[in-house]
């Protein structure tokens, strides 16, 4: 019996093409770790302002959503990971407003 199948890509370019999806695989993942990094950053910035008394909702909100950012990355799920990182940085960049807003108004009075 003859193969019906006929040969698109020689063997040289399937593994042509694996190495490419292999390194953009690999270069999302470092991007993915990098908003990780920036969200982590924002949450600790606001952890020193005092978010936890000032924007509890918020800062809680960045924690969470940090901590899921980190587990989804630990199961490579690149996609839901930025997501939730980037969740997290604008909950953290929120909470640090509100806190930054509220030692302000301590000053004032």
């Amino acid at each position: 019996m003859g193969r019906s199948c006929i040969r698109i890509v020689p063997k040289g370019g399937r593994v042509l093409f694996l190495l490419f999806l292999f390194v953009a695989a690999v270069g999302l993942g470092c991007q993915t770790r990098e908003r990780y990094r920036e969200a982590e950053a924002a949450v600790e910035a606001a952890r020193d302002a005092g978010a936890a008394r000032f924007a509890p909702f918020e800062f809680v909100s960045a924690e969470e959503y940090l901590e899921e950012a980190e587990a989804q990355l630990k199961e490579s799920d690149f996609k839901t990971s930025e997501r939730y990182s980037q969740k997290a940085k604008e909950f953290a960049e929120a909470a640090l407003a509100r806190s930054m807003e509220a030692r302000q108004q301590m000053l004032v009075r």
